[in-house]
C-alpha cells in the first residue's frame, strides 16, 4: 500500500491484455484517493466484459455453474432483478474493492498521530485460554516484577473470580487471580473502568513468609489493570483489590491462593476494612 501512494505501480500490474480492465486496474492504482474508482464503479466496468476462462479447473467452473443457477433460481422466485457476473470479473471486483478499503485506510493511518506509549500499566486485557499445546520453556522471575514483561502471559489461566465494589457498596467489576507454571508465580487482575476520579489497588499476597507485591493505578484510560507478580515457588500466593475514591475505600476483596506443583487453595472471601 506504501507503493501505490508513494512509487510508480509495478508495470506486471498493468500488464493486463484486456483493454477494458487495464485502465480501472490503472485507476486503481492511482496515487490519489479522489481519483481512484468507486468499487461500484468498478463493478460496472467489469460486469459482462470477460467470459469464464479455462485457468480454472474444470470441477471448479462447474461448481461455479452450478451455484449460479441455484442463486438464479432463488432470486427469481423471490421476484428479484438478476445481475450476472462471470467468474473472473467478480473475482477482480472483489479484489479492486478490497485493495480500495486497505489503501484508503492506509493513508489514513500514515496522517494520523501514532499513539504515546503508555507510561502506567492498564488494558491489554489477558487472554482468556490456558496454557499452549506445548510446555513454553520455564523462566525465573522476581517478586514484585510485571508479569507480561517477564511473558507470564503466553500460559496464564485464571485460578480464581471474585466481584468488586465501589466505596458506598455499588457494583465495580471483578478481580481475578491468574496463575502461570512458565513463571511459577501468580498475581491480581482487575476487570473494570479506569478514572482519575478513583484509584484502583492491586496487592499480591503471600502466605508463609507474608511477602506482598503492591501497585495501584489512576488515570483517564481504557479498562482494565493488574498487579506484580509474587513467586509461588516457596507459598501459596493471593490477591486482593480495592478502591479509593478521596479518603473513601471499598471492601478489600480477596481471592483463594495458589501454588504450582498441584494447585493448593485457601478460600479467603472478601474482608471488608473501614476507611
Amino acid at each position: 500500500m506504501d507503493r501505490i501512494r508513494h512509487a510508480d505501480p509495478d508495470p506486471a500490474a498493468l500488464a493486463c491484455k484486456d483493454n477494458n480492465l487495464r485502465d480501472p486496474i490503472r485507476r486503481c492504482l492511482d496515487k490519489n484517493p479522489d481519483h481512484r474508482p468507486t468499487p461500484d464503479q468498478i463493478i460496472d466496468v467489469c460486469a459482462g466484459t470477460l467470459q469464464a476462462g479455462q485457468w480454472l479447473p474444470t470441477a471448479l467452473t462447474a461448481r461455479l455453474d452450478q451455484r449460479t443457477a441455484e442463486l438464479d433460481k432463488i432470486l427469481s422466485r423471490r421476484g428479484r432483478p438478476i445481475v450476472k457476473l462471470s467468474a473472473v470479473p467478480l473475482i477482480l471486483a472483489i479484489g479492486a474493492i478490497i485493495a480500495l478499503i486497505f489503501a484508503s485506510s492506509h493513508h489514513t493511518d500514515q496522517t494520523s498521530s501514532p499513539p504515546s506509549p503508555a507510561s502506567s500499566r492498564f488494558v491489554a486485557a489477558p487472554s482468556a485460554t490456558s496454557a499452549a499445546s506445548t510446555s513454553p520453556t520455564p523462566i525465573a522471575v522476581r517478586d514484585g516484577e510485571d508479569p507480561y514483561a517477564d511473558g507470564c502471559r503466553v500460559d496464564e489461566e485464571e485460578v480464581d473470580r471474585r466481584p468488586m465494589s465501589f466505596p458506598g457498596g455499588s457494583p465495580y467489576s471483578y478481580l481475578v487471580l491468574f496463575h502461570s507454571h512458565r513463571c511459577d508465580a501468580s498475581w491480581g487482575y482487575v476487570y473494570g473502568p479506569n478514572s482519575s476520579r478513583w484509584s484502583v489497588h492491586i496487592v499480591a499476597h503471600r502466605q508463609g513468609d507474608g511477602a506482598t507485591a503492591p501497585s495501584s493505578f489512576s488515570g483517564n484510560q481504557r479498562p482494565n489493570s493488574w498487579g506484580n507478580l509474587l513467586s509461588t515457588r516457596t507459598g501459596c500466593v493471593s490477591a486482593e483489590a480495592y478502591i479509593t475514591q478521596g479518603r473513601a475505600q471499598s471492601s478489600h476483596t480477596i481471592t483463594d491462593c495458589a501454588q504450582d506443583h498441584g494447585a493448593v487453595t485457601r478460600t479467603t472471601g472478601s474482608a471488608s476494612h473501614a476507611s
